[in-house]
């Protein structure tokens, strides 16, 4: 895949075999409603397409099924096939036409779910299960059984690159985009603020309660109102440090303003000393002790 310009791919490994019948293993895309709902495509259409393309691996031979499901109204799934030799790369291209009962609302929800399934417990497969066409949605049929056992095989390896999915009926050419571009697209669902040792988290101010607050502004405006996620805790966890003046102090918990926060802003509390009311703070958070985890990050996602 490196040829057409695949620098990247995402990787699934066994690292714990199985044999129960309700595990399973996939990767998947969650696509938001409104961008399947405004792209063209009229998906309660049989004579109007959209096409799948990707490029996919497994260290195990064999037969392999993805799986689109719409969210809304009843819910709808679409099942095909393809065939991977052993550690081989394989372009796979799916065209898939509407269906009038499927529903995609026009909002910031869940719209479109696709996945790649290495393996799926018979829990969730049929063996006379229908392929290349629409279907109500079932927890226990969602694929054909699978004839080689991915899931109990240790480390094997499943591997997906070039994902995309297009109106029409044909794919085109992989659209590459900049780094800058697809950071800006994915911080509309997650952005995280601080990654590294000693990294800012703004300035505060101390309030008469005791409390810090810390004003955020994303990057972009973010898909729903987020919520905050921070590492916490005793020695060896994260350190949320404050300064005043020269005088540094340190604790190990954050919160977020729930209150004060809406697509494109945010408040982080950080509990300081009421004596100093009025003044401004310098926050911040870094590792401690053997910590390897750092991040403060806000979570929009789907």
């Amino acid at each position: 895949v490196f040829e057409n310009g695949f620098s990247n791919y995402l990787r699934l490994t066994n690292t714990s075999n199985t044999t129960t019948d309700t595990d399973y293993r996939f990767i998947g895309q969650t696509i938001e409603a409104q961008n399947v709902a405004n792209s063209g495509w009229n998906f309660k259409s049989s004579s109007s397409y959209v096409t799948l393309s990707a490029w996919v691996r497994s260290s195990l031979a064999g037969t392999y099924y993805g799986w689109l499901n719409s969210r809304d109204g009843t819910g709808q799934t679409y099942t095909f096939s393809y065939t991977l030799s052993a550690n081989t790369w394989t372009k796979i291209t799916k065209t898939i036409p509407g269906n009038s009962n499927v529903s995609v609302h026009n909002n910031t929800e869940e719209g479109l779910v696709v996945h790649f399934i290495p393996w799926y417990g018979t829990y969730y497969t049929t063996s006379g299960h229908t392929l290349n066409a629409w279907q109500s949605s079932s927890s226990t049929n969602r694929t054909p059984d699978y004839s080689q056992n991915w899931a109990n095989t240790s480390n094997a390896t499943f591997d997906v690159t070039g994902v995309q999915l297009e109106v029409g009926s044909s794919a085109t050419t992989f659209e590459h985009r900049s780094v800058a571009d697809e950071l800006t697209r994915c911080q509309r669902y997650y952005f995280a603020m601080c990654t590294d040792t000693y990294e800012i988290l703004g300035t505060g101010h101390q309030y008469y309660s005791g409390n810090i607050f810390i004003p955020v502004y994303f990057p972009t405006t973010m898909r729903a109102e987020p919520t905050l996620e921070a590492l916490a805790g005793g020695s060896g966890a994260y350190v949320y440090e404050k300064l005043f003046g020269n005088s540094a102090q340190y604790h190990h918990q954050i919160s977020q303003e729930t209150g004060k926060t809406g697509h494109n802003q945010s408040c982080i509390i950080m509990s300081g000393d009421n004596t100093r009311h009025g003044q401004t703070v310098r926050c911040s958070a870094h590792s401690f002790g053997s910590n390897t985890q750092k991040f403060v990050a806000f979570n929009a996602e789907i």
